[in-house]
C-alpha cells in the first residue's frame, strides 16, 4: 500500500508541475497582449464592470480544496461573449475548514477535527445573482477524512464535466465515500449505514453535500456539488461553462487553498480613447456618441471606419502621426472640417474616401492636400 501511495505522490507532484508550467506559459502569452484583471479570496462577492469596447473576455479560475489541502479544486479557461457596461458577480471558492465548508457551495462537515469541509466553487455570474445566473463554474474538492491515518482518506478533485469520487482514494472499499459532482445531478453521498454516519447528504445545484455527524465530510461546491462523506473523503464539484462560451478547456483536480480568478481582456480593439474621460472605445461612432461638445478622441491605432450616421457633438479628433486613420462616406468635407446635419468634427490628419464636396488644405485644423476622387493623404 506504501509503494503505491509513494507512485501516486509522485505522479501527483509531476502532475501539479505540469500545470504550474502550462498556468505560466498561459499567463505570458496572455499578459504579453491582454490586460488581465485579478481576484483573491474575500467571501463576499466582488464585481467587475466590462470596459468600453470591450465584447468578449478570457477566464482562467480555479475553486477552492477540501479540507486537509488534498481535495484539489478544478480549473476552467474559457472566453465567453460579454456587453460593454454590464457589470459580472464574481464570486472566488473558499477553501473547506476542519468543520465548515468553503465560501459558495462547500458542504459542511462534522466536529472531529480530523475530518473537513469542501471546498467552494468559484463562479462568475451574469444578469443576477442567482445560481441560475452562472455562466463559468470552477468547482471546489471534496473535504478529506482520516479513517487510514491523518488526511490520508482524500476528497475527490473537483472540476471537469463529471468531478472526481472520494472512492479513488479510499483504504475500505468505497464504503463511505462521497460521489463527484456532474451537468445534471449531485454527487451522492457516503452510505449511511454505519451508526457514526448518519446526517449523509448528497450534493445539489451550486451546493457540496453536507454531514455534520461527528466523523462527517463535505463535498465540495461547484455546478452541482459532490455527496458528502463519511470516515472518508467526499466528492468533488463539477465545473460549467454556458453554451455561449468557446475555447473551454477543463482540468480537474488543479487548485491548493483558496480559489481565483483572473479575467483577460484585449485592448486592441479599442481604438479611440477620449481625453476628457480617459474611456476607450472600438468604433469612431462609440467615441462621438459618448463625448461632450468639446471633448477630444485620440486615435490609438490604424484604423480605417465607415461613416454614415449623425456626429451628435462637436467634438476635436486627433491622429498622431505615426498613425493613419481612413474615413468613408462623409457627405460633406470642407476645408478640414466635417460638417454633417450641423455638427462639427475637426480633423487633424486624417485620409477621407467617397466624400463629397470639396476637399481644401485646412489651416491649422487639417493638414494635407487634396489628391482626387475624395482621397486626402496625411500632410506634413
Amino acid at each position: 500500500m506504501f509503494a503505491n501511495q509513494n507512485k501516486m505522490t509522485s505522479n501527483k507532484c509531476l502532475y501539479l508541475f505540469a500545470i504550474a508550467i502550462s498556468f505560466l506559459l498561459f499567463s505570458y502569452s496572455n499578459l504579453s497582449s491582454q490586460n488581465v484583471d485579478s481576484f483573491e479570496y474575500t467571501g463576499t462577492m466582488q464585481t467587475w464592470t466590462v470596459p468600453s469596447g470591450i465584447t468578449e473576455i478570457s477566464v482562467d479560475m480555479y475553486g477552492g480544496d477540501g479540507f486537509g489541502a488534498l481535495g484539489y479544486g478544478g480549473r476552467l479557461q474559457a472566453s465567453h461573449p460579454v456587453t460593454p457596461g454590464e457589470v459580472l458577480e464574481v464570486y472566488v471558492g473558499g477553501e473547506g475548514t476542519n468543520t465548515l465548508g468553503g465560501f459558495n457551495g462547500g458542504g459542511n462537515a462534522g466536529s472531529n477535527t480530523a475530518y473537513g469541509g469542501g471546498g467552494g466553487a468559484s463562479d462568475i455570474r451574469r444578469g443576477g445573482s442567482t445560481l441560475n445566473d452562472r455562466i463559468l463554474v470552477a468547482g471546489g474538492g471534496g473535504g478529506t477524512g482520516s479513517n487510514c491515518g491523518i488526511n490520508t482518506a482524500e476528497g475527490g478533485h473537483g472540476g471537469d464535466l463529471i468531478a472526481e469520487s472520494g472512492c479513488l482514494y479510499s483504504c475500505s472499499s468505497c464504503q463511505y465515500t462521497g460521489g463527484g459532482g456532474t451537468q445534471s445531478s449531485g454527487g451522492v453521498a457516503g452510505p449511511t449505514s454505519h451508526g457514526a454516519c448518519g446526517g449523509n447528504n448528497d450534493g445539489t445545484f451550486g451546493q457540496g453535500g453536507s454531514n455534520v455527524g461527528f466523523f462527517g465530510t463535505g463535498g465540495g461546491g461547484g455546478w452541482y456539488g459532490g455527496g458528502s462523506g463519511c470516515f472518508e473523503g467526499a466528492g468533488g464539484g463539477s465545473s460549467y461553462a454556458s453554451t455561449l462560451a468557446t475555447n473551454v478547456i477543463h482540468t480537474i483536480g488543479v487548485r491548493i487553498g483558496n480559489g481565483k480568478v483572473y479575467i483577460y481582456y484585449n485592448d486592441n480593439g479599442n481604438l479611440y480613447k477620449n481625453m476628457q474621460t480617459n474611456s476607450q472605445f472600438s468604433t469612431l461612432v462609440d467615441a462621438i456618441s459618448n463625448a461632450q461638445p468639446g471633448d477630444t478622441i485620440l486615435l490609438l491605432d490604424h484604423a480605417t471606419e465607415s461613416i454614415s450616421t449623425t456626429l451628435p457633438n462637436d467634438i476635436t479628433l486627433n491622429i498622431p502621426s505615426n498613425l493613419s486613420l481612413t474615413l468613408d462616406g462623409f457627405n460633406l468635407i470642407s476645408n478640414g472640417i466635417v460638417v454633417n446635419n450641423g455638427n462639427l468634427l475637426l480633423i487633424n490628419g486624417a485620409s477621407f474616401e467617397n466624400a463629397t464636396g470639396g476637399l481644401y488644405k485646412g489651416s491649422g485644423i487639417y493638414t494635407g492636400d487634396f489628391i482626387n476622387n475624395g482621397i486626402i493623404s496625411p500632410g506634413n
